[in-house]
């Protein structure tokens, strides 16, 4: 299936982005030759654009590969992947990881929706899906809505899961010792995981003086929501910050429940977070919030547990639940283990992704 396949890895991204770094295992477990053109995000646009053509043009094995791929996040990137695509040939995927437009927009309300900012973000939506050969996204709700949204025909999209190391977060039996009993979350900190109401939820289990709630990572709410932490006097929460891979490998590990996201929005019942895999795929029970995406691939009650969005008191609920009854905690992590496991193994996600490059380079042909 990987006969005529060679691969051009573009843009301004971190090799070890959980997504790219699964697409790029894909590819190796295939077989399939790999050359990388690569700057680092925080590059300004000119200068990503200078390195990444110099790059390509001096590169036999970049100007012979048949799919370039560019990688999340970058979409000012796919109108010069384009070019030097029609300069040789290669048929064109992006995979966005989100909408600029949505998540700066619609989810932190950066500016106004009639802005100018608005209308340029949502210019640079529509141009790089427009451009590109074939898109790819994290869940199938995802594909079908912006397939509406963009007027991005069926036959040029398909969805791939989020990546999960499955080699760092393989299963691990939780913790016997349930005192303190760790709740934990990690993310970006971003408006759209609704981290105040986990923060409204440790303040409801205030009294419960063995659950600990462990928040790693950082992002554009994360003082604000220290800030939250401080001002209800959260003794029962603990913000971790920036931690490396292998400290929120074991962060995981050593919780017995771990949290998705909890926001009322339109892209939380889309999505599935990569938080949210690795839990699972590391065998802990998961409570997160309801949505379509979920619903489709995951099993409610067996898997995973889910409850309605922006309700801290349901969650309090179903912690307090949960801590009592550790069979139940144990179904629900090997349960979502396996399920996780399924969807995402390195074979699952070579196999998808093996069939999204030949449909895309039949698109291209055409």
């Amino acid at each position: 299936m990987s006969a005529n396949l060679s691969v051009c890895y573009f843009g301004a991204y971190r090799s070890n982005y959980p997504r790219n770094l699964t697409i790029r295992r894909a590819l190796a477990l295939a077989t399939i030759t790999v050359v990388e053109c690569q700057v680092p995000p925080k590059w300004k646009s000119w200068r990503r654009w200078l390195s990444l053509t110099y790059q390509f043009l001096c590169n036999s094995k970049a100007r012979a590969a048949t799919v370039i791929i560019v990688a999340e996040f970058c979409h000012t990137l796919v109108p010069l992947a384009w070019v030097l695509s029609r300069l040789t040939g290669a048929a064109l995927l992006f995979d966005p990881g989100i909408s600029f437009y949505e998540e700066m927009i619609v989810s932190q309300q950066a500016a106004p929706p009639e802005s100018f900012r608005a209308r340029y973000l949502r210019g640079v939506d529509s141009r790089a899906f427009r451009l590109a050969d074939f898109v790819i996204w994290f869940t199938p709700v995802d594909e079908e809505y912006f397939g509406r949204l963009y007027r991005i025909p069926t036959e040029r999209a398909a969805w791939l899961p989020p990546g999960v190391d499955s080699e760092s977060f393989a299963f691990s039996p939780p913790p016997e010792i349930d005192s303190p009993f760790v709740v934990h979350w990690d993310g970006s900190f971003i408006a759209s995981h609704g981290v105040e109401v986990i923060l409204d939820a440790a303040n409801l289990l205030r009294n419960y003086l063995d659950i600990h709630f462990e928040l790693v990572g950082d992002g554009p709410v994360s003082d604000e929501m220290r800030q939250r932490a401080e001002s209800l006097k959260l003794a029962n929460v603990i913000f971790r910050g920036t931690v490396s891979f292998e400290e929120l490998v074991e962060s995981v590990k050593r919780s017995h429940i771990c949290l998705g996201t909890f926001r009322a929005d339109d892209k939380q019942r889309r999505s599935l977070y990569t938080k949210e895999l690795q839990a699972m795929m590391a065998g802990r029970a998961l409570i997160t919030a309801e949505g379509e995406a979920k619903r489709r691939v995951f099993k409610p009650d067996e898997e995973l547990v889910l409850i309605p969005p922006q309700d801290a008191s349901d969650l309090a609920d179903a912690i307090l639940k949960l801590k009592a009854d550790a069979p139940r905690r144990h179904h629900l992590g090997e349960h979502g283990h396996a399920a996780v496991s399924a969807l995402c193994s390195p074979e699952s996600i070579q196999y998808k992704l093996m069939t999204i490059l030949h449909r895309a380079r039949e698109q291209r042909r055409r």
